[in-house]
């Protein structure tokens, strides 16, 4: 877009700015406001259902544990009755109070019996409902077991219809089956009734082997014989006068009787789409958490209720697709606890609500759709934003004129800055490609002017910035090329060198020099670092070399006198601006010695094979090029053993700092040494950039890295010694 049109929305965005600005504010506030309230109340309406589904939840398990306890205590007491029946003596034995299965037909109707649309058989799919008795229980006995054994048995429990029918009708609501088993295979049940299979022996089932075992009062969740059907069979055992275990009486609930009980409140009940599950807590196995199996449903439509019976159907369980709050809702449940959780319900959000409850016992789950809780809110939300719209509409209309109107006077306004621009633009080309000479001329008598004033001066810096890039290019290009580019070739050593730069040129320094007017077993290495760095230090450090290789071998047995040679020349050359610490030395690899002198440098480091200990070559004088009266000594020789080290480094690497100011140090450098003395000179001097560079991290680096690094071979190594040179 070109700067013309540019400052024309400019201008029209000025002109209209106030408007825009009352507009937005308007605009958002009111949505703001809609969406205030429709969230604040959708928090609060979320709360508010939550501890009420929460009430709901725990006054239910409340409801199913009174009645739990009164069936106890009924269950208890019809167990108290039958022992003292066993306790009496024997009475004449009459059939007139009890049936035997061959007294009662399931397929025709007794005389005094009922159709009991309550004990429904699942034998097939059609559910019919079963005859049975209430004027007198019912007898069974296995096969193998002979009636006229149980009779003894028989004549005691007299009173025990009496028993039967007292708790049965005080518990209608909740009661399914009462059965006494007995040892001896007398199994008498109420209401009277002949569904029983011919292989039927309740001695055999789960819930009478683990009650006779536990000699306690249990709860179990087992099929119903009669009519096939999963109920809640509560069982204790009871006992002949003497103790001894006479068999288990019982009383089976069915689920739907707790499940009656959930009833939703006034508003909950009024709410569309509510589903309540009666749940079933199964472990599974150690790598699942467990399911949740679903006994009963019910859905509520307004004052509207419909049950639904799974208890027989296999394999139904509850599941969520969010896999997180399910593992949620399950941890809670396998632990008894109950609990409110935001879930995602057959693609849509809602509440789900789950009951406490002991285990193995069923417990409920209510799942609330959220957009019925938040309906009000939602609505009111709507109403806001649609307000908010037709206001903006409204708003767009007079904007539309008003830009209109802008945007001609903005572009009449724009041409009188465009030109200059152009004008500007274009020399700017040209400077690009080169051109330094080029001008403008610009006559605005404003910001643009002054700009223009500017780039009139930009041409002469931008070439004067080029010449100084070519100097700085040319220099680094000379001091590379005055540096080593391979490792001296001397017998029975392996000798390594390199320099990193912190600059495009560095003051840092070392050579190798061959002494061969002194003995062709004999080398001399120098090692330098400049003050500063920069072109002065680049040229600097090429002077010092130049004299040191001119002079090396005529002052080759006092490196005093070659270090006061070189302090004179250089005070000479530089006055006391710049100074160098230089280190040089001269290695006999006949004699294994190494004699050295160190004008203010980073004493070198001499690492001995043997112990693997460290020994500093100290310095032997001040820096060069500060003092005219400075003297300078030699020290040494050190006779170097088979694999001891040398290192002759600048103070760039022990000074380096990372971003919190600490320094690399001598300790951790000779630590690096010890640690790979086995190592190539090569691979050493690796290992020092890498323990630089890792501790210096993101820090700038500040100061040049220079080493040389010798190592005296063993005999293993003699004829292969690996040189590394590098120049960064």
């Amino acid at each position: 877009m070109k700067i013309r049109k540019k400052l024309s929305l400019l201008f029209v965005a000025g002109a209209l700015l106030p408007l825009l600005i009352v507009t937005y504010f308007h605009h958002t506030s009111m949505r703001k406001l809609g969406s205030e309230i429709g969230r604040s109340s959708q928090e609060k309406l979320t709360l508010l259902t939550q501890e009420f589904l929460r009430k709901i939840v725990k006054d239910y398990g409340r409801i199913l544990q009174r009645d739990k306890s009164s069936l106890e205590i009924a269950l208890r007491i019809q167990a108290r009755e039958i022992e003292k029946d066993l306790a009496k003596d024997s009475k004449p034995f009459s059939e007139q109070d009890m049936k035997f299965p061959d007294q009662v037909d399931s397929d025709k109707r007794p005389s005094g019996d009922t159709l009991s649309y309550k004990h429904l058989s699942s034998k097939d799919s059609s559910r019919q409902p079963i005859w049975v008795s209430y004027n007198h229980p019912g007898i069974y006995y296995p096969q193998g077991v002979i009636k006229e054994d149980i009779k003894n048995d028989i004549k005691k429990l007299d009173k025990i219809f009496n028993t039967y029918q007292f708790i049965y009708h005080s518990y209608t609501n909740f009661i399914y089956w009462q059965h006494t088993s007995f040892e001896s295979g007398l199994h008498i049940t109420y209401p009277a009734h002949s569904n029983f299979r011919n292989e039927y022996d309740p001695r055999l089932e789960d819930w009478y082997i683990k009650t006779k075992d536990k000699d306690s009062l249990m709860w179990f969740v087992a099929k119903d014989e009669a009519t096939q059907k999963m109920t809640r069979i509560l069982t204790m055992p009871v006992h002949y006068p003497d103790g001894s275990f006479a068999g288990v009486t019982t009383i089976e609930v069915p689920f739907s009787s707790t499940f009656q009980a959930l009833e939703l409140p006034y508003p909950l009940g009024l709410i569309q789409d509510i589903e309540i599950f009666l749940v079933l807590f199964e472990k599974t196995t150690k790598e699942r958490q467990g399911e949740l199996k679903i006994l009963l449903s019910k859905e509520s439509q307004g004052h509207k209720s419909s049950y639904k019976d799974h208890i027989d159907k296999k394999n139904l369980y509850f599941s969520l697709h969010d896999s997180d709050k399910f593992q949620k809702i399950l941890q809670d449940t396998s632990s008894g606890n109950s609990g409110v959780q935001k879930i995602e319900y057959q693609g849509e959000e809602a509440l789900c609500a789950y009951g406490g409850h002991m285990a193995g016992e069923p417990f409920p789950i209510i799942i609330l759709p959220y957009k019925q809780i938040t309906a009000q809110s939602t609505q009111l939300q709507n109403l806001v934003q649609e307000r908010t719209t037709k206001w903006l509409h409204f708003s767009g209309f007079i904007l539309l004129g008003a830009i209109c109107l802008s945007t001609l006077l903005a572009f009449y306004s724009a041409w009188s800055i465009i030109k200059p621009v152009t004008q500007l633009a274009s020399s700017a080309y040209r400077l690009s490609q080169g051109d330094f000479d080029t001008r403008v001329n610009i006559q605005s008598k404003d910001e643009l002017q002054q700009l223009g004033s500017v780039f009139n001066d930009l041409g002469p810096k931008l070439e004067e910035n080029e010449r100084m890039r070519h100097a700085f290019t040319v220099a680094r290009e000379t001091q590379q090329y005055l540096l080593p580019k391979k490792a001296p070739n001397i017998k029975s050593y392996d000798i390594s060198g390199m320099s990193i730069y912190s600059d495009e040129t560095g003051g840092d320094y070392y050579d190798f020099i061959d002494l061969v007017d002194i003995g062709a077993d004999h080398l001399g290495i120098a090692v330098g670092d400049v003050s500063g760095h920069g072109i002065g230090a680049a040229l600097l450090m090429a002077s010092a070399r130049g004299v040191i290789r001119s002079h090396a071998s005529g002052f080759s047995q006092d490196l005093g006198d070659l270090f006061a040679m070189l302090n004179q020349h250089l005070l000479r050359d530089t006055g006391t601006n710049q100074f160098l610490t230089f280190f040089y030395g001269i290695l006999d690899s006949e004699t294994n010695s190494f004699r050295w002198a160190s004008a203010g440098h980073d004493p070198a480091i001499w690492v001995k094979k043997r112990g693997r200990e460290c020994q500093e070559l100290p310095n032997t004088g001040m820096p060069l090029g500060i003092s005219k009266e400075a003297s300078f000594l030699q020290s040494g020789p050190i006779t170097l053993a088979e694999e001891d080290v040398v290192l002759i480094g600048t103070d760039g690497i022990r000074e380096t700092r990372n971003a919190e100011g600490r320094e690399f140090g001598r300790d951790r450098l000779e630590q690096i040494l010890i640690q790979n003395l086995d190592l190539t000179t090569k691979e050493i001097c690796q290992k020092v950039v890498e323990a630089v560079k890792d501790f210096r991290q993101d820090a700038p680096q500040k100061d040049d890295i220079t080493m040389v690094i010798i190592k005296r071979c063993s005999d293993d190594q003699k004829n292969e010694r690996p040189y590394f040179i590098s120049l960064l």
